[in-house]
C-alpha cells in the first residue's frame, strides 16, 4: 500500500477512535446522570447517544463495529489508600486477634477482607491483608492509615511485630466495572476471592492489583472493584495504558453514583464506629468460629440474640432532595415529620432525577419512612450479608 494510502487510512482511523471516545464518554456522564441502570450503562449494545442529539445510524454502525466504543471498565484516581507493613514471627497471630475474618487460612500469596474492630464490636475499618512471602501488607481506606497504625500499636506488647508505614509515594486507582469478564480481561491471574492481588506490569509499570468487592462473594454486590497500587511517579502512565484498553475515567460524583448503584459501602460513610460489621452487610467477612478476636463477644451475642439495632439498605426518594447525615423518620397518617420517630439516616447520596442512597435503617422501622421534609422514601433491599 502506497504510504499516502497508510497514512489517509491512520488519520482516519485515529479520528474515527477519538470521536468514538469523546462519544463513549459523552454516553457515560450522561447515563450516569439519568440513573441508568448499571447492567445498561455497561452494555455493549446501548451506543444510541452522542453529545447533541441521538447517533446517526452510519455512526451508529461505525461505531458499534469499533471496540474502543464499548465501556468495558471504569476507573477513578482514588485519594491514596493507606499501606501498613507488618513484619515479624507473630504478624500472623495478631492480625487473627484483631481482626474479624480468619487469617490463619490465608497462605503466603494471598489475601483477605477483614473488619478491624473495637472493644465493642465496633468497626474502625476494613482492611485488604496481602500475605507476602516476608510479611504481610495492611490496605486501609483513604485517610485511615494512622488511626489504623495506631490502633493496632496499642495490641502490640511482647509480639515479634513491626509496623512500618509506606512514605505515602503511591497512588490509588481504583477500577470498576459491571462484569467480572472485563477484570478478568485486564489481570487473568487475579482470583475471584475478595482480598485476592497479583503483582503485575501494565503500561511497563509495576502494580499490585487488589480485588476489594465482587459480586460473587455477596448477592446483593453488583459488580466489581479492583484497586491499583502504583508509585505515584508512574500514575499517568498506567492511566495511559487503561485508556488504551477502553477504561473510562470517572469523575467524583460518577465513582459516588457507581458505588451505590453497585451497593458498595466505604469508610467513614458507611463503616466506622457507629457501627458494627454485622448491621453494615459486612457478615461474609466475619468469621465468628475462628477463636477469640477483638469484639468477638459483641459480635456473636448480636448474632445470636438477633440484637442488631440498625441494617444498611439502599433507598430512593423521588427527587434529589436526600443529604448525606439526614434522618428518617416514621410516616403515619395522624403524625407530622417532627413527631414521628427517627428510624434512619442517610449514609451516602447520588443525586439525580432521582437520589438514589445508602442509609442505616431501624430493623423495627416499618416500610412507611418519610425524610426531614417530608419527601417519602422507598426502601429497597439490605446491603451485603449479615446473620439469619
Amino acid at each position: 500500500m502506497p504510504t499516502s494510502a497508510m497514512s489517509t487510512t491512520d488519520s482516519n482511523h485515529t479520528g474515527a477512535c477519538a470521536w468514538c471516545c469523546n462519544l463513549r464518554r459523552a454516553v457515560l456522564r450522561r447515563m450516569l446522570s439519568e440513573g441508568t441502570p448499571t447492567a445498561r450503562m455497561f452494555d455493549t449494545t446501548w451506543q444510541n447517544y452522542s453529545e447533541g442529539s441521538v447517533v446517526s445510524p452510519a455512526d451508529f454502525s461505525a461505531c458499534h463495529r469499533n471496540p474502543c466504543i464499548r465501556v468495558m471498565v471504569g476507573y477513578f484516581v482514588s485519594e491514596p489508600y493507606g499501606v501498613i507493613d507488618a513484619v515479624g514471627a507473630d504478624t500472623s497471630d495478631l492480625l487473627q486477634r484483631l481482626t474479624s475474618n480468619d487469617v490463619s487460612a490465608v497462605p503466603p500469596g494471598s489475601g483477605l477482607r477483614s473488619v478491624l474492630l473495637t472493644e465493642k464490636g465496633r468497626i474502625v475499618d476494613v482492611l485488604t491483608l496481602l500475605h507476602r512471602q516476608d510479611r504481610w501488607q495492611i490496605v486501609t481506606s483513604p485517610g485511615c492509615q494512622e488511626n489504623v497504625y495506631r490502633w493496632i500499636r496499642r495490641f502490640i506488647i511482647m509480639d515479634d511485630v513491626r509496623l512500618v508505614l509506606r512514605d505515602g509515594l503511591g497512588a490509588s486507582i481504583e477500577l470498576w466495572s459491571a462484569e467480572q469478564t472485563n477484570i478478568a480481561e485486564l489481570f487473568p491471574s487475579l482470583a475471584e476471592r475478595e482480598g485476592s492481588w497479583v503483582d503485575a506490569e501494565i503500561g511497563g509499570v509495576q502494580v499490585t492489583a487488589l480485588r476489594l468487592w465482587n459480586s460473587a462473594a455477596c448477592p446483593t454486590t453488583r459488580g466489581q472493584m479492583i484497586l491499583l497500587l502504583c508509585p505515584a511517579t508512574h500514575r499517568d502512565a498506567v492511566i495511559t495504558w487503561l485508556g488504551a484498553h477502553r477504561a473510562q475515567q470517572l469523575l467524583p460524583d460518577e465513582r459516588n453514583r457507581l458505588r451505590i448503584e453497585f451497593r458498595i459501602g466505604q469508610y467513614p460513610n458507611e463503616y466506622s464506629e457507629q457501627y458494627t460489621p454485622l448491621e453494615a452487610g459486612l457478615a461474609h467477612i466475619v468469621a465468628l468460629g475462628k477463636g477469640c478476636f477483638i469484639g468477638q463477644e459483641v459480635l456473636e451475642r448480636l448474632a445470636v440474640q438477633q440484637k442488631l439495632r440498625w441494617r444498611l439498605h439502599a433507598i430512593e426518594a423521588p427527587s434529589g432532595t436526600l443529604r448525606e447525615g439526614e434522618t428518617l423518620r416514621t410516616a403515619t397518617p395522624e403524625s407530622t415529620t417532627s413527631q414521628s420517630d427517627i428510624a434512619g439516616v442517610v449514609t451516602s447520596v447520588a443525586a439525580n432525577a432521582r437520589a438514589s442512597a445508602l442509609a442505616y435503617i431501624r430493623r423495627d422501622a416499618g416500610s412507611q419512612l418519610q425524610s426531614e421534609h417530608g419527601v417519602a422514601i422507598r426502601i429497597l433491599e439490605p446491603i451485603g450479608t449479615t446473620v439469619s
